[in-house]
């Protein structure tokens, strides 16, 4: 068991979504970025941790840091397992869907 701070776990979700980042940019119709290929911003991430079906809305408000101050979560390496299992079922969902 070991305590995270949400940016530890959004740095997870960034490495999963980073890579994929241009297919689900294609899909809106305001596509536009002025550099190739720029890493996912806060906000893709924000709008991915807000669609995900899979967290609780504790979990969510949690990530999104919707607190005064940073909070800690204590976390099994299992939980991380399925919090990472979650993670990829929806970038493969999120980045063709939305």
């Amino acid at each position: 068991m070991k305590y995270v701070k949400p940016r530890e776990l959004r740095k997870l979700i960034f490495n999963e979504i980073d890579p994929k980042i241009e297919i689900y940019r294609e899909s809106d119709e305001n596509y536009f970025w002025p550099e190739h290929n720029p890493p996912a911003t806060e906000k893709e991430i924000d709008d991915f941790i807000q669609s995900i079906p899979y967290f609780t809305q504790e979990l969510k408000s949690f990530l999104l840091n919707d607190f005064f101050e940073e909070k800690e979560m204590l976390i099994s390496e299992e939980w991380k397992e399925e919090f990472m299992k979650n993670v990829w079922m929806w970038v493969e969902r999120w980045c063709i869907v939305e």
